[in-house]
């Protein structure tokens, strides 16, 4: 479960900087954008993984 979760993540930011547009990318995958724009900076400091609360 935890490995489609990322791997998921990873097609949306791969689709992300294909596109260059958080909205374009958003669409396509089927996402909000704010849930993108979470993950493009999540990514850079704390990785694609869940975090607990």
């Amino acid at each position: 479960m935890i490995a489609s979760s990322v791997q998921a993540r990873q097609t949306w930011l791969a689709v992300y900087r294909q596109v260059g547009s958080v909205s374009v990318a958003a669409r396509r995958c089927g996402i909000a954008r704010s849930t993108l724009q979470r993950w493009i900076k999540r990514q850079a400091t704390e990785g694609l993984t869940d975090q607990s609360r």
